[in-house]
Order: C-alpha cells, then structure tokens, then sequence
C-alpha cells in the first residue's frame, strides 16, 4: 500500500518537472530575443556598400541601413525587414530613379522603417507599400513622380511628415481596400502641393 508521504513526493517531483520546463522555455525566449538583437548590424552607404539596393542585398532582417547625404540613381527593391534612414534628412540625400517605369522604394515585406529620403523621377510611386503591414514611412519628401506614396493592399502602416509635392497624380494614394486604408493606416503631418488631381486618392480596384 502506497502511503500518503509517497504520493504527496510523486506530486511534488511533477510540480518541479513542470517548473523546470517553465523555466527553460523562458529562458530558451530570451536566448533567442537577445541573440535577434545582438545579431541585427549597421550598415553604412557609400561606406560599406556602393548603393542602397547593395546594401539590402547584403543586410539580414533587422538590419538597419545608414545612408549618407548624396544623390542614388537606382530603384530599391525592399524584401526584408529593414530600417533605412538617411544620415542628414530628406533636404541632403535622393534617391532618383534609375529606371522610370518602377517604383523607386519598392516595399513587399512587412516592419519596414524609411526616413529621410527625397524620392523623384518615377512613373509609378517614390515609395510604394505592396501587400504590407506595420511599415513606417516618415520624414521623406516624393517629387517628380506619378504618385508621391502609393499603398498597394497594404493596412496597419504609419506614415509620418512626408511630403508630396509636383507629382502628375496623386501625392498620397491607395487601392484597393478603402475601409483599410482609412481605417488602419495612420497619416500624421502629411504635405500635399503642386498637384493636378486632390492630395489624396482612396479607391476600390
């Protein structure tokens, strides 16, 4: 017959099993979240890599890209979870498009962070946001371009002080969802001029 000391042992050898294992996963979760952090680089333009395209190329999600002041003749392709900032602001560094016909910052990833830049010279967008979410897009200015900001299916975003100026369309729009877009995408201090259609175009596909 089992008596009531071994039962009240086979208990507490479970419980401590189990914290055992609480406590490994806590501490396998934040191996991992500082070992992202530790991980995660600063990568510098012109320094480290030629142009900013080099740059994404060779940066791991969570990088951030460093770019310092000057004018790129390129179109960026964004696939990765990366922040890319200007040292010195929009005023002092531009990305123009090498090829027209594309977007100049073209972003289909989610958690992208763009500031600083000036985007000119494209016949799409100077930064389009494709099927996205949580990406921030703050202190640019889009000139020159069909549409200064374009938001493909993209919701949950945040774009903050930038501004669209001279562009043949419209400086800030999206397609398709409009309760999305209005509803889930943050515009805080947008500037808007020079445009031949209104500011902002919100429209079903």
């Amino acid at each position: 017959m089992k008596t009531g000391g071994s039962k009240v042992r086979r208990i507490g050898r479970v419980e401590n099993r189990k914290t055992i294992a609480a406590a490994l996963m806590v501490a396998i979760s934040l191996f991992v979240a500082f070992a992202s952090v530790a991980s995660a680089a600063e990568i510098h333009v012109p320094d480290d890599h030629a142009t900013i395209q080099q740059a994404v190329n060779a940066a791991g999600a969570g990088d951030t890209i460093v770019v310092r002041d000057g004018t790129y003749i390129e179109n960026v392709d964004v696939g990765k979870r990366l922040t890319i900032r200007s040292v010195n602001g929009s005023a002092v560094t531009t990305v123009k498009a090498a090829n027209p016909g594309d977007d100049i910052f073209d972003v289909t990833v989610d958690s992208v962070n763009i500031t600083g830049f000036t985007v000119r010279g494209s016949s799409y967008a100077g930064i389009c946001l494709g099927g996205v979410k949580y990406c921030n897009i703050s202190g640019n200015r889009a000139t020159e371009n069909r549409h200064g900001f374009h938001l493909h299916s993209s919701c949950y975003n945040r774009l903050t002080d930038n501004t669209a100026e001279k562009n043949t369309d419209y400086g800030f729009s999206s397609s398709p969802t409009l309760t999305e877009m209005s509803s889930q995408t943050t515009l805080h201090r947008r500037t808007i001029a020079e445009s031949p259609y209104p500011g902002l175009s919100i429209t079903r596909s």
